[in-house]
């Protein structure tokens, strides 16, 4: 393969790696500025020349916290495409879409020289033998909060549009890069996996991929209308603006601290209302998602994989002041089990299931296609170094073979889960099925489970 590739929007330059070909930043739409900025994504326009696609692009613009990326933008419509050396024509393609509660997080740069990526994914890439693609999607304000009823110039969910365009585009043009554009395979972690959950629910997206990974999903942080609704009147009452100056170029003028400011108010005013689901949150319009997508994936027969680490809320609760917990608990409303044990591990272990493995197991009742579960037991040395369970999050750097610096894991334990990892993603990318012994069937045919991944 050389490093120039020729695609449907004309000739794109990469760069060659000792196993790898890398393709970054590419456009897959219009940048979403000015007007554009609360649109549904448009095409790109063709390349004039060959296009530089040697360095990473900007991450979406987003709040402050421990999930945010830096070198924001809200020109950040961009994926990246890792090509393994050596495999054969009609490759297995695996997307990335990243997690970080709808409003964090991205897989561009982590500064403006255009390396490293915030998912550096040649060795995931080479290690499950196809290509990967990492896409970017707005966020916060700019994809997922409901301005509708400002007028026609603000549309719904552009965030989950911005990736069935990426995915288009994918569809369009993976061949010229060597994959199979008949067989790409979502794979998302927490508000990644749940926006996998919506394409799934989304006829224009279904026909765009063939099968699912889902990690963690945040199953239930969708709204109705009426919920977006209050929430866009409590998060514009942040910004102090009136409704006349409700405009799209207004808006994405915004400055950028005022934006995160605002975002970690509606943050806070959710957390204080005792509620679970993200911020910003998909809404449930009836137009661009229909139903809840835990009711409407029922009919969608795509393989799906899905699952969670034993202990996702560890990662919420573990820095809660003690004194707090028991107001914690009635603020929640959750009730935690009655056993020995201290009240943050119970509450953490009642929040797991109220967030993560309840919901989960619905989405696996109401699936008629096969499904593969897995849990994740492993505690790896960064959980242990903070007295935590597996928990949220703790498993993407050993899926990607990754250490918390990203770079290639040198612990010889993880580096043995996460190969198991790989080998699992990599069998499901290629036969929408995993043939290990660990899994097995349980009292629903077309739904197995895995024992847990352990050393």
């Amino acid at each position: 393969m050389d490093t120039i590739v020729k695609t449907k929007y004309g000739e794109i330059q990469g760069l060659e790696e000792e196993d790898c070909f890398l393709f970054l930043g590419i456009p897959f739409a219009l940048p979403p500025i000015d007007n554009l900025a609360f649109s549904h994504p448009m095409p790109p326009k063709p390349f004039e020349g060959i296009y530089d696609a040697r360095k990473g692009k900007t991450n979406p613009i987003q709040g402050e916290g421990v999930a945010s990326v830096p070198n924001n933008s809200l020109d950040c419509l961009y994926l990246n495409v890792f090509v393994p050396k050596g495999l054969k024509e009609g490759t297995p393609v695996i997307v990335w879409i990243h997690g970080g509660s709808y409003g964090h997080g991205g897989s561009g740069a982590k500064n403006e020289s255009g390396r490293p990526l915030e998912y550096e994914l040649a060795f995931f890439a080479k290690e499950t033998k196809t290509i990967v693609v990492s896409i970017n999607y707005r966020l916060n304000l700019f994809g997922f909060l409901d301005l509708t009823s400002f007028g026609p110039s603000f549309e719904a969910n552009n965030g989950l549009y911005d990736q069935i365009m990426a995915l288009r585009y994918i569809k369009e043009n993976i061949a010229f890069f060597g994959g199979d554009p008949n067989n790409v395979t979502l794979l998302g972690q927490s508000a990644g996996a749940a926006s996998i959950l919506a394409l799934l629910e989304m006829h224009e997206a279904r026909p765009l991929f063939h099968k699912a990974i889902m990690m963690s999903p945040c199953v239930d942080s969708f709204f109705s209308k009426e919920e977006g609704e209050k929430l866009t009147k409590k998060y514009l009452s942040y910004l102090h603006l009136k409704k006349e100056d409700i405009t799209p170029r207004t808006l994405s003028n915004l400055p950028i601290r005022k934006i995160q400011k605002a975002n970690d108010k509606l943050e806070t005013y959710l957390v204080a209302k005792g509620e679970f689901r993200c911020a910003f949150s998909p809404i449930v319009d009836g137009k661009t998602i229909h139903v809840f997508p835990k009711n409407g994936i029922s009919d969608s027969a795509k393989p799906i994989l899905i699952g969670h680490t034993k202990n996702e809320c560890d990662l919420f609760v573990e820095p809660v002041p003690g004194f707090v917990l028991p107001f914690a608990k009635l603020l929640l409303g959750i009730k935690p089990k009655k056993m020995k044990g201290r009240l943050r591990r119970r509450i953490s272990d009642a929040l797991t299931d109220e967030i993560y493995i309840n919901p989960i197991h619905d989405v696996l009742k109401a699936y008629n296609g096969m499904a593969y579960y897995y849990q994740l037991d492993y505690i790896n040395q960064k959980c242990a170094d903070k007295d935590m369970g597996p928990y949220h999050v703790s498993d993407v750097p050993i899926v990607f073979g990754l250490d918390w610096g990203n770079h290639q894991d040198v612990n010889p334990r993880d580096v043995h889960v996460g190969r198991k990892y790989r080998a699992m993603f990599s069998s499901f990318a290629y036969k929408g099925a995993v043939n290990f012994p660990s899994f097995k069937v349980n009292e629903r045919p077309h739904i197995i489970d895995f024992d847990g991944i352990l050393i």
